[in-house]
């Protein structure tokens, strides 16, 4: 396994473990510094195969944003920017810019791009994110992979409802053809010992056999809703994701200051893909998130 650097500036170097010397697969995480689950599978990957005689096509950045982790900041903890916002760069303005524009130089040499990122403050269901962008070409390969490596469900992104997600390096390299997409890991203090063994598994599987093309299982494809909660107090589950729920079922309640109970039900029929802890929230919080099925 060689080491190498990204060199972003004078006191910030991204390090890089590769396994080959022309690798198709990228691996990242870190890229929101709050966003911990990703960073320990891919160092778990590393020290499986750091010993390995054999060349697998894969780079790994375990680490993209290093002061925001160190910050344990979504956004970088001095300009408070939201990295995965910002591309394609063009400009560089500060230091999130700087980290954005070497990730995209490099990226943009791989056919596979896989951007671990996390649901944080919520239980949550494994899944791979759809964009809604890329060609069906480019979706249906993106899909594959995501099957290979054990998604519980795939969400694609509804722009209505998540306007601000646009700018990603994932929706970058889409339109540069490059099969790039993120996947929704629990926070670390919901990563069960079996997802984690799960996910690292899976993912080692996929660089052993990039090549191979193994009969995979059709995921479930979803439209991700979003439900913001309309009141201040503290919210309490009553529903685990993974479950099938109908229009106003309760997902859960929340006490206000007043120690009035409300019920927060789905305005949906659809699968609960992820809910929050238990915690308070004010008017405008994400409090769950609904699945509606779409054709796969």
């Amino acid at each position: 396994m060689k080491i190498n650097y990204l060199d972003v500036n004078k006191k910030n170097k991204i390090k890089i473990y590769a396994l080959d010397d022309n690798p198709g697969i990228l691996l990242i995480a870190g890229v929101h510094g709050d966003e911990k689950s990703g960073v320990v599978i891919l160092k778990k990957i590393i020290q499986q195969l750091q010993n390995s005689d054999k060349p697998y096509p894969v780079a790994i950045i375990p680490c993209v944003n290093i002061p925001a982790y160190k910050a344990n900041s979504r956004l970088h903890p001095k300009d408070k920017i939201d990295l995965n916002r910002i591309f394609p760069v063009i400009k560089i303005k500060s230091e999130s810019y700087q980290i954005a524009k070497v990730l995209q130089d490099f990226a943009e040499k791989f056919t596979t791009v896989i951007d671990i990122h996390v649901f944080t403050g919520q239980h949550t269901l494994i899944c791979g994110v759809d964009l809604n962008i890329a060609e069906d070409k480019i979706q249906k390969k993106i899909k594959r992979i995501m099957s290979q490596i054990g998604m519980e469900a795939i969400c694609r992104i509804d722009h209505a409802s998540e306007p601000k997600k646009d700018g990603s390096l994932c929706a970058y390299l889409q339109h540069k053809k490059i099969l790039a997409f993120g996947i929704e890991l629990p926070p670390l203090e919901g990563l069960t010992k079996n997802n984690a063994n799960t996910i690292t598994n899976n993912l080692i599987a996929l660089i052993k056999g990039f090549h191979k093309k193994n009969k995979v299982k059709r995921l479930k494809s979803y439209l991700r809703l979003p439900i913001f909660s309309e009141y201040t107090g503290f919210f309490s589950p009553k529903k685990v994701p993974g479950l099938e729920v109908k229009k106003g079922d309760t997902i859960g309640n929340i006490t206000g200051n007043d120690q009035q109970n409300l019920n927060v039900s789905t305005p949906f029929n659809g699968r609960l893909i992820s809910v929050s802890y238990e915690k308070s929230v004010k008017g405008g919080d994400k409090i769950f998130v609904i699945g509606k099925k779409i054709k796969s």
